[in-house]
């Protein structure tokens, strides 16, 4: 996971130690490296954890030609067979990042590009040319951005915490106090004045120049439901090669990548996929298991049993008062998370 921040002004001239503080109260999210990059009356952050491509080639903000510039968490599953589409092109690239590929399809595509990809995202492209700031959200929302606006600037980050670490006075909405989580999220909103959250499937365009700022939505999963077979020994069979398809699509990395295993259903449906996958070096399939006294982590422990697998075992950790603090600045608000259903509902 990586960190996305931006801020584009109405009459000031950026301000670099603005984004800096916003990095670095995102900081958890990358820790590998930090870059800003500004235009004009506009300026991008980035906090990168390295996946894909651990040299430097791969620092955001990022550019191929200087008039595209992305500032990009997550990753696109897909970005290998993208790229080579873009090869015949005419398209030649200098790392083996998934970003370079988004920056070169979107200069290709336009904003269509975002339904080639398969995977999950939250990014900004500045275009000098036309002076624009795009942001789009993957298609359900994996990957979070909040955005503020008021008459003197416009901010967005992958975090509330990045939001709020500028200087700007964000106030909490009485109005909106009492209403639930669940609520609020469902309007893709939050207890602040005009803090709100870029719903899943959406773009946000915001002009330079007139400080206009307007949104619209990329796609709508009504309009692309699969089709479902009524024959259900197919049926059993096509959700079979699409969890291991979509499993095995997820292990490119140039880093260790590890395991975590619950004991729920999906966790284990993935975990037992992944011992299909044991040749590959760079998974390690000796999961982290969180200690708990009840049947979740007695299957977790059965299952690590089953395929010979040595668990990590995650003890409950009691913390001081005085440790809480610190804590809580690396915490990332989880209710949105826990809301999804409700969020797929209300689109």
């Amino acid at each position: 996971m990586c960190g996305i921040n931006g801020i584009v002004y109405k009459n000031k001239k950026p301000n670099k130690l603005e984004i800096h503080i916003m990095n670095q109260a995102i900081k958890h999210r990358g820790p590998d490296d930090e870059g800003i990059m500004s235009f004009e009356n506009s300026i991008l952050g980035h906090v990168r954890l390295s996946i894909l491509d651990l040299s430097p080639k791969g620092k955001q903000p990022m550019t191929c030609d200087k008039r595209f510039w992305i500032t990009y968490n997550g990753e696109i599953y897909n970005f290998k067979t993208i790229r080579e589409e873009l090869k015949r092109y005419g398209h030649k690239f200098f790392s083996e990042t998934d970003t370079e590929v988004i920056l070169k399809a979107f200069s290709e595509w336009g904003e269509e590009c975002f339904k080639k990809f398969n995977g999950m995202w939250s990014l900004a492209i500045l275009d000098t040319q036309k002076k624009e700031i795009i942001i789009s959200r993957d298609r359900y929302g994996v990957k979070p951005c909040y955005y503020f606006s008021n008459f003197e600037k416009f901010i967005f980050s992958s975090e509330i915490k990045g939001v709020l670490a500028s200087s700007t006075n964000i106030q909490l909405d009485p109005n909106k106090l009492l209403i639930g989580n669940r609520e609020i999220e469902k309007f893709f909103t939050t207890k602040y004045y005009n803090l709100n959250i870029l719903p899943p499937g959406h773009i946000l365009k915001i002009d330079l120049e007139n400080f206009e700022i307007s949104k619209h939505r990329w796609w709508r999963s009504i309009d692309n439901l699969p089709r479902v077979d009524l024959n259900y020994e197919k049926s059993k069979k096509i959700i079979n090669e699409l969890l291991y398809d979509s499993t095995k699509i997820r292990l490119i990395s140039d880093t260790k990548i590890s395991t975590s295993l619950s004991g729920g259903v999906d966790s284990g449906i993935i975990f037992s996929i992944l011992n299909k996958y044991s040749d590959d070096k760079n998974l390690n399939l000796d999961p982290f298991i969180f200690k708990d006294n009840n049947i979740a982590y007695e299957n977790a422990m059965e299952l690590c049993s089953y395929y010979k697998r040595k668990p990590k075992i995650i003890k409950d950790i009691e913390y001081q008062p005085d440790q809480l603090a610190g804590l809580f600045t690396v915490l990332e608000s989880t209710s949105t998370y826990f809301s999804q259903i409700q969020i797929y509902k209300n689109q």
